[in-house]
């Protein structure tokens, strides 16, 4: 009986990563927006990750149907970029997180992904990303989701404001 489930088993797992391909990490429609976004997914993602890390996307980005919005990380492939591209996919643009470029190209290791929704939250500690120099108002409370990347204890808060990236280094 083992040998039969363990043979299931193997049947099941060769049919979903086939041997020679790239594992992969997301699911296909984003790993399609990867690859025309001149990214690849982070096929070794998990392997310098230690307990329990959320996957290096979400959907739900936007209030709505989660379906209705994406965010990733992936590889950057254009030489002489920044080597890792945080990419934003949007199924409707009515709303005012869809003003800001679709995508940060960042050096920093990407972390798993969560959305970040607590409106207590306000803009102090923040930094232009395009901008580190330009001042961010402190006293203005999150309006909307940000993004929040974790890895190994080190969290960065992506926040839409405006129309310009801004980002948080967390403790």
């Amino acid at each position: 009986m083992r040998i039969v489930i363990l043979g299931l088993l193997f049947l099941v797992l060769a049919t979903i990563t086939p041997v020679g391909s790239e594992m992969g990490i997301m699911p296909g429609e984003l790993a399609e927006i990867a690859k025309n976004e001149n990214c690849a997914q982070l096929s070794d993602f998990y392997e310098s990750k230690h307990g329990m890390i959320n996957p290096p996307y979400v959907y739900g980005y936007l209030p709505g149907p989660k379906e209705k919005s994406a965010v990733f990380w992936c590889r950057n492939l254009t030489p002489g970029r920044p080597l890792y591209v945080l990419v934003f996919v949007f199924k409707q643009m009515e709303h005012e997180l869809t003003k800001c470029p679709d995508r940060i190209e960042w050096e920093n290791p990407p972390g798993g992904l969560s959305i970040y929704t607590d409106r207590r939250t306000t803009l102090d500690g923040f930094t232009y990303i395009d901008n580190p120099n330009r001042p961010v108002p402190p006293k203005v409370h999150l309006k909307y989701n940000g993004v929040l990347s974790e890895n190994d204890g080190f969290e960065e808060l992506f926040y839409c404001y405006k129309g310009k990236w801004l980002v948080k280094q967390l403790d």
